[in-house]
């Protein structure tokens, strides 16, 4: 972007999690794009911190540029700020907490910054970190991470996890325990990522040990996130297999993906929510065309959502319905608005069918509940159509140099197409043959029928006179 040139990441040391963006609520063209590239090693001035700038995505002729006088805007006590950087949705599913970790030795805070339907709220919600930070280069906090209900937090530092309760409310950070993974037995370790399952009740962590970038230095490693103490949580550790160096991140499409530092590959965790192996980490998944990964993916906002999709508009056909949400619905509750259909009116399958057998318009209601266990409610009004239906009438026999008219019903919304090519609702015929007419609605409702007309050689008898006594 013609703007969009920050000079503030030469000053990056290790940037794991440096960037995140959210969406304005008013104006769907603007975006605030939040980074923080860290404390420099030797620690020294003037600090960066958290900063943000204003995205709109209307200029430089709709490829998106940065407002002017809109770039780099410091974040009130963010100037100490880590280079983590993470965004989790408000309990009301609309704002959005941009949380991070303020890296100073007589402030051990994690900072939240709350973004309204206003803009951004430069005053943050300070929380306390059981981890004391100081300005030397350890421990670093490489990765912050928030589990998809908005409940717990999971701070990675050089060498110790933090474990954390989240109010997505308040924006308050809970310390709950530390615990320091070793894998592999080995002196050398530390967690670089971490990600939670859509449900919320595992937890995969990323930790490097020693070997350097040679040879496999990383071991993904799952946790049960509804433990309730340190040792529980520490014993349920288990180790699901090495791989490079990888940088953990959720996907749209249900899976965990991982880079493999200076690899062209990458790492997926196919079933994230299942415990133990049946997860199924897989190394080397994904081929990235000679391209080679390094420390970390994009994140992104999760948003919680509930649409109804459905086909089908027609009066006495079947109307399919499918659920759009996010995250994946755990059950769903179907209402048709249509009573007069009795039990049929109710259903509890994910893809359902109703016949609506009267024309107008219904209140489809949907119910989800998540895998999290949060509700949505999701309504469509939607409108049945009349369904077409021409009756040309019975097959006929008529004498030559006789005509008959044909009706297929006139309604000023439908179209028609007769066999003979005509588009009228009516036509008139004179020659033996078969006639068909197709009828079909704005929304693609649509029936036919055809009639067999035959005209027989001879003229039209005379009436025979009528006597009279």
């Amino acid at each position: 972007m013609p703007n969009g040139t920050f000079n503030w990441l030469n000053q990056a040391s290790q940037p794991y999690q440096p960037v995140v963006t959210t969406r304005d609520l008013l104006d769907q063209s603007i975006f605030y794009l939040f980074f923080s590239p860290g404390l420099p090693a030797p620690h020294t001035l003037p600090h960066v911190g958290l900063r943000y700038s204003v995205i709109d995505m209307r200029l430089d002729n709709g490829l998106g540029d940065v407002v002017p006088g809109m770039s780099s805007i410091a974040l009130n006590r963010a100037h100490d700020a880590s280079s983590a950087v993470t965004a989790i949705r408000h309990a009301n599913n609309q704002f959005t907490w941009i949380v991070t970790r303020i890296h100073n030795p007589d402030s051990n805070f994690y900072a939240s910054y709350l973004v309204d339907d206003g803009g951004v709220i430069n005053n943050p919600v300070f929380s306390n970190s059981l981890v004391a930070l100081d300005w030397n280069y350890d421990p670093l906090t490489r990765m912050i991470r928030i589990s998809p209900d908005g409940k717990n937090l999971i701070c990675c530092y050089t060498d110790r996890i933090e474990v954390c309760f989240f109010n997505s409310q308040t924006g308050v950070v809970t310390p709950r325990f530390i615990i320091i993974p070793k894998p592999g037995n080995s002196p050398y370790y530390y967690p670089e990522s971490a990600e939670f399952s859509i449900d919320s009740k595992l937890l995969y962590v990323s930790n490097k040990f020693t070997g350097g970038f040679g040879g496999n230095n990383s071991t993904i490693t799952q946790y049960d996130m509804t433990t309730t103490d340190s040792l529980s949580f520490k014993n349920s550790e288990i180790a699901l297999g090495n791989t490079r160096y990888s940088a953990l991140q959720y996907a749209p499409d249900g899976k965990i993906y991982g880079t493999q530092s200076h690899m062209d590959s990458l790492c997926i965790i196919n079933h994230p929510e299942v415990k133990g192996s049946g997860c199924q980490f897989q190394e080397n998944a994904i081929f990235l065309n000679g391209k080679t990964s390094w420390v970390g993916l994009p994140q992104f906002l999760q948003r919680y959502f509930a649409y109804i999709n459905h086909t089908g508009f027609c009066q006495g056909a079947p109307i399919s319905f499918e659920p759009n949400t996010w995250p994946p619905p755990d059950s769903l509750w179907w209402n048709f608005g249509d009573p007069a259909s009795g039990a049929a009116n109710f259903s509890n399958d994910s893809t359902p069918q109703h016949i609506f057998e009267n024309e107008g318009t219904f209140t489809i209601q949907m119910i989800v509940r998540h895998i999290d266990m949060r509700y949505d409610t999701a309504i469509l009004n939607l409108t049945i159509e009349p369904q077409p239906a021409p009756n040309l009438g019975p097959d006929l026999t008529l004498c030559e140099n006789q005509y008959v008219t044909l009706d297929a019903g006139y309604n000023p919304q439908w179209s028609y197409l007769w066999s003979t090519g005509d588009t009228t609702p009516t036509i008139t015929v004179s020659t033996s043959g078969t006639y068909y007419v197709n009828v079909t609605s704005p929304n693609g409702c649509s029936d036919s029928d055809e009639v067999v007309i035959t005209f027989m050689p001879g003229n039209k008898p005379q009436p025979k006179p009528i006597k009279h006594n």
